[in-house]
């Protein structure tokens, strides 16, 4: 049914829909700043011995029963792994 969603930040940027998936990414971050579940850091700025907890960006769509999109969303995901 379409394209689907992108897989990375780098095909989200070559998709079609870029200026949504955007839209819905400024919204998530921006939600994470006002609710204060954490702060970006320049590498210059952390102290020896922590480590910086990486993430990564997971783009979805939401469909009616037609399969038109009706949504878009982005979630900035912590990789704990690593």
């Amino acid at each position: 049914m379409g394209i689907p969603p992108p897989k990375t930040l780098r095909e989200a940027r070559l998709c079609p829909w870029w200026p949504q998936y955007k839209k819905a990414a400024k919204i998530e971050y921006d939600g994470h700043l006002k609710a204060g579940t954490w702060k970006l850091v320049p590498k210059t700025q952390v102290p020896p011995g922590r480590n910086i907890l990486r993430g990564k960006w997971v783009f979805d769509d939401k469909r009616d029963e037609s399969g038109k999109i009706i949504k878009f969303k982005a979630r900035f995901v912590a990789m704990g792994f690593t």
